[in-house]
């Protein structure tokens, strides 16, 4: 059987990667940092390794050269992809140059996995990705539609024939399922992408509003970087432009992102010609389409469905292999203290009968261990596919074993044999007792100077989180003096204050020098990020993430803060 090893310090990435792969009959082993995978490379032998750049401590260059070096290693000439969020127009070249065969841009996007899986391992049959419908295609009517103008099976007939005249506008190529759900006029606007802006958002009506909040700035953003320029403020000019990059992308206004990503870089290395040469057309694209947007927007309704919040109940499937003491006398504490408890044993037949039963696995490992690889890897697969919780219970080495087949991600929690009974319980109702909180929204403070990116990003967390924003560093401390936020989400380049800045000042005060923060910018240079992991955020996050990518993190995020 194939193998390979993903090395990636981000639980969710792992989780992720693994399960796109979880259908292809791979053996995927992981590990979350440089250390942790020399030692797997040195026992196991792989054909294919995919490893992170950016790790704290040892990074996957680092490990990529420790590997090609040590002679002796079964996998020193093992091909190696290179997973990261370096968007940079030469980060492939960099990544090959440093000995890596292939480059995969976070987040990363099942189709492309599946098309570089392919190439590694033709032998597998890799699925190919659905595309995206967002509602039912509509039955076919007695009309047919001809290059944009709908005529009657009547009239077509006419015109196949020459009878009329038929004046057909052009009409923009986008799948009929888009066409379905945004008004033809927005897919018909210059400079937008309809397409990417949908999957960005992760819906139509997400996409909508969106527009919404991009055109209702659009102008008042544009006066401000003209106003920058006449002043001669290429500091501020330059801040400016970068913000606007981001949000751009956000609405698939590609052409305009681009005109912002170079006015940025001309401002970052002096060369003034160039803004002086391109920041009329730039601001006229830029107040074009805010206002051919504006127009249109504010009779268009949208709606969007809020995601119906899923709570434990205290049910729990307790798997053991063998008949166990300990286990029985587990069982009746579970009942005493109102757990629901059902039993079963450790076989693939056992487990997939009974595992509609409960949400919270509790597998007691013991010697059999070593002879149930299978059954472990169904219970990976129930963890992944129907968001199980498995809690292990066992020796170091048997816990060990469990993980060369279930990812640590997949693991709520270990716990060591011999166990502290009423520790354990403790334990369990604390997890239940925090997953009925789960409908108190945490709160989340997003520090940005840029006000349509802030806005766009609180349309897409607003219905699961609380959200509070402040347009700058001495905004946020004011609010940080007299609140506490569960997470900032803070930017790179502010005036006065920038991010890192901002942090300093926070790790340095009592009050706030435990309140998680992750970056979110578009701050992608290599100096920008060591600066920023030197501080240590919880994460560093590329304002080109998409809606779905930014709601797991947070989620994950949030998950495994409930369990410390």
């Amino acid at each position: 059987m194939s193998r390979i090893l993903i090395v990636d310090d981000e639980e969710l990435n792992l989780s992720l990667v693994t399960s796109f792969l979880k259908k292809t009959g791979l053996t995927i082993d992981t590990a979350k940092d440089g250390a942790t995978a020399l030692k797997l490379l040195q026992d196991n032998t792989y054909e294919l390794l995919l490893f992170d750049h950016l790790m704290p401590g040892m990074n996957g260059m680092d490990l990529l050269r420790n590997l090609r070096r040590h002679e002796g290693n079964p996998n020193q000439n093992c091909p190696c992809i290179a997973m990261t969020g370096n968007s940079a127009a030469d980060a492939k070249a960099t990544y090959l140059k440093a000995g890596f065969q292939d480059y995969l841009k976070k987040p990363i996007q099942k189709r492309v996995l599946d098309q570089l899986i392919g190439e590694y391992f033709p032998h597998l049959k890799v699925a190919e990705r659905e595309p995206t419908k967002f509602f039912a295609e509509k039955e076919p009517s007695d009309q047919q539609v001809i290059s944009g103008a709908t005529l009657s099976l009547a009239e077509a007939k006419m015109a196949a024939r020459g009878s009329v005249s038929v004046d057909v506008p052009k009409r923009r190529d986008v799948p009929e399922a888009i066409r379905q759900a945004l008004p033809e006029w927005l897919i018909d606007t210059d400079g937008l992408d309809v397409e990417s802006g949908i999957q960005i958002n992760g819906s139509p009506d997400a996409y909508l509003s969106a527009i919404r909040i991009f055109s209702e700035s659009a102008q008042k953003k544009a006066d401000e970087i003209e106003d920058y320029y006449w002043k001669g403020d290429v500091k501020n000019y330059t801040i400016k432009v970068h913000a606007l990059k981001s949000s751009a992308g956000v609405i698939g206004a590609k052409d305009l992102a681009e005109q912002a990503a170079n006015l940025e870089q001309a401002g970052n290395t002096g060369d003034y010609d160039t803004i002086k040469k391109n920041n009329a057309s730039f601001l006229q694209t830029y107040r074009d389409l805010g206002s051919a947007l504006k127009a249109d927007i504010r009779g268009h309704h949208v709606v969007e469905e809020k995601e119906e919040v899923r709570f434990l109940e205290r049910k729990i499937l307790l798997i053991s292999a063998m008949e166990h003491i300990l286990v029985g006398g587990l069982a009746e504490r579970l009942l005493e203290n109102n757990f629901q408890c059902t039993r079963c044993g450790i076989s693939m037949d056992e487990l997939e009968n009974y595992q509609e039963s409960a949400d919270v696995l509790i597998y007691y490992m013991d010697e059999m261990i070593y002879k149930n690889t299978d059954s472990l890897v169904f219970l990976k697969d129930l963890v992944v596919e129907q968001e199980k919780h498995l809690v292990l219970i066992g020796t170091r080495t048997e816990y060990e074993v469990a993980l060369g087949s279930i990812p640590e991600s997949c693991i709520t929690k270990w716990v060591e044999r011999p166990f502290d009974m009423e520790r354990f319980l403790s334990f369990l109702e604390k997890f239940y007792r925090e997953d009925a909180k789960k409908d108190e929204k945490k709160k989340i403070l997003i520090v940005d100077d840029d006000e349509t990116y802030m806005e766009l990003i609180k349309a897409w967390l607003e219905d699961r989180y609380e959200v509070v924003m402040a347009s700058s560093g001495l905004l946020a401390i004011r609010w940080l003096a007299r609140n506490k936020p569960d997470l900032i989400l803070l930017d790179y380049e502010m005036p006065i204050t920038n991010g890192p800045q901002l942090l300093e000042m926070l790790k340095s005060e009592a009050g706030t020098d435990n309140i998680p923060v992750m970056f979110l910018t578009g701050k992608q240079d290599k100096g920008s990020i060591m600066r920023v992991l030197n501080l240590n955020p919880k994460d560093y996050i590329l304002k080109t993430i998409d809606r779905g990518s930014l709601m797991e993190k947070l989620d994950m995020f949030f998950k495994a803060q409930r369990l410390l």
